[in-house]
């Protein structure tokens, strides 16, 4: 185990990574002195349908014992546990190029844990169930899961008609730099040739449940920024106002505590969202569908 952990450090991160030295240092001290229980865990994931929340009391027991930060040790598991998902791409016929490019995501919650908390590790260990499950794939920019379409009102648009029930793709963004508009018809592109099940006449059916649907943003962001361009890919069919803010952490890396002033302002996004605040406007979240015909989206709004 550790030596696929070291690897896996290793493929992501360069010795000149700050985070390179941390995660090897944390990863030796666990692995070499609780090794089995490290084991025991990741098998009991896999045993319970990859249900992270299991061992969460015997991460945090193992924390206080080891001396390692209890987020640190959740990214040693969530790495662990990465191996058997490997060895799964592989007897599924996946390559390990796709492989590495979706487990890059826990590179991206490694950034956002630093940003959040000063420490390499992981605060969002749940999101990855359906990554060991092999239900989420990163095409691209963009990463996608096949779901089941919620809304009680069927929705309609060029003569198809996809109701509750009807499996559908569910659209993830990571927090991995600029999503321009070719980056995202690119993602698109992928997911049309990787998931035919998502397929209805010809169309690609793609749902995305997220704060970057909030149909206020299109007034909240200026037209030119990517935020505002990706909400123009859906038709946003629900829509939530959030007057406690609980996404602010995704863009400014901090809890919103009700004082928009205390927010950061140092670009134009967060700008954005301060000066709406300001306003006494509230952010939400949203709920969108588009079609996408293999090469261009038929949504567009």
């Amino acid at each position: 185990m550790l030596s696929y952990y070291r690897d896996f450090v290793c493929h992501y991160y360069a010795p000149s990574h700050p985070a390179y030295a941390p995660l090897l240092e944390a990863g030796e001290v666990i692995l070499t002195r609780f090794g089995g229980e490290m084991e025991e865990m990741v098998e009991q994931m896999y045993q319970n349908n990859c249900n992270i929340y299991l061992s969460k009391d015997q991460r945090k027991d193992l924390a206080n014992r080891s001396g390692v930060n209890f987020y640190t040790l959740n990214y040693i598991f969530l790495v662990c546990a990465s191996r058997k998902a490997k060895a799964l791409y592989q007897e599924k016929g996946y390559s390990e190029a796709l492989f590495y490019d979706t487990f890059e995501d826990l590179d991206y919650k490694l950034q956002e844990c630093y940003a959040m908390h000063g420490v390499y590790g992981n605060f969002v260990e749940w999101w990855y169930a359906i990554f060991y499950r092999l239900k989420c794939f990163k095409l691209g920019r963009l990463e996608f899961e096949p779901v089941t379409y919620h809304p009680d009102t069927p929705y309609t648009k060029d003569g198809l008609t996809i109701e509750k029930g009807d499996t559908v793709l569910s659209v993830h963004i990571p927090a991995s730099g600029p999503m321009t508009t070719e980056s995202r018809l690119d993602s698109y592109r992928r997911a049309y040739e990787f998931f035919p099940e998502c397929i209805y006449d010809g169309k690609l059916v793609m749902i995305c449940d997220s704060w970057l649907l909030y149909r206020g943003n299109r007034e909240m962001f200026p037209p030119e920024l990517n935020i505002h361009q990706f909400t123009l890919d859906w038709d946003i069919i629900i829509s939530n106002e959030d007057p406690h803010f609980r996404d602010c952490w995704r863009l400014f890396y901090t809890n919103y505590q009700g004082d928009p002033s205390a927010l950061p302002y140092d670009n134009r996004a967060r700008r954005a969202v301060v000066d709406w605040l300001k306003a006494g406007k509230h952010c939400g979240t949203g709920y969108g569908i588009a079609f996408f015909d293999g090469e261009k989206l038929l949504t567009n709004n």
